[in-house]
């Protein structure tokens, strides 16, 4: 039988399919989250908290993507009972 995968594949979990790779320059990490690295997000995460900028911001330099969503989804059951009883 003929192996489909490499071992190295397999283990990263990889399975053939191509990755995306972090949009900061110079940066070549594997994406996670808005088009980029999950180390690169939270330094712009740190970097709005600090008011050293803004999300808008880092999105029109194209630093990161915009949210596909505002807010918390509210997909527990709990929480939609709750919000049910207002």
């Amino acid at each position: 039988m003929t192996e489909l995968f490499n071992d190295s594949q397999r283990k990263a979990g990889d399975m053939g399919k191509k990755r995306a790779i972090c949009m900061v320059p110079d940066c070549k990490r594997q994406v996670k989250i808005r088009g980029v690295c999950s180390a690169c997000y939270g330094q712009a995460m740190a970097a709005i908290r600090n008011g050293e900028t803004t999300e808008d911001d880092l999105i029109s330099l194209k630093l990161i993507l915009p949210s596909r969503q505002r807010g918390r989804k509210n997909e527990n059951p709990m929480r939609r009972a709750l919000n049910k009883n207002k």
